[in-house]
């Protein structure tokens, strides 16, 4: 049976009646999690970080801080962009075989400078 139009003079019809097919192309991307909306948090930031991935394996101390200190400004220009600053610092460290291990530090007030990081 054919759905009535909403108004008698326009002949509009709901739109899964109209193009059944773009309606269920809309719900195949929707559960793909394709979705071209902006994403508009409900809730504020709690973490910021930055990472890289590595060519080569880092063993020696001082490589890895030569390292770590571009990723260190990548957070704290982030942190300063956001007008945020946080107490913990983490790091994380993944092997190839995605084994992984953290650390962290928490300090009694937040970090105010660049260099704390």
């Amino acid at each position: 049976m054919p759905q009535r139009p909403r108004h008698p003079a326009d002949g509009i019809r709901r739109t899964p009646r109209l193009h059944p097919r773009a309606h269920t192309l809309l719900q195949i991307r929707h559960a793909r999690g394709i979705d071209e909306r902006p994403v508009e948090p409900d809730r504020p930031r709690k973490s910021v970080g930055a990472e890289n991935t590595f060519a080569t394996d880092i063993f020696e101390p001082e490589a890895a801080r030569a390292e770590l200190l571009p990723l260190a400004a990548k957070v704290w220009r982030n942190c300063e962009a956001h007008g945020i600053c946080g107490r913990t610092v983490m790091l994380k460290v993944k092997y190839a075989d995605f084994q992984q291990i953290t650390r962290s530090q928490t300090v009694a007030v937040p970090v105010t400078d660049q260099s704390e990081i």
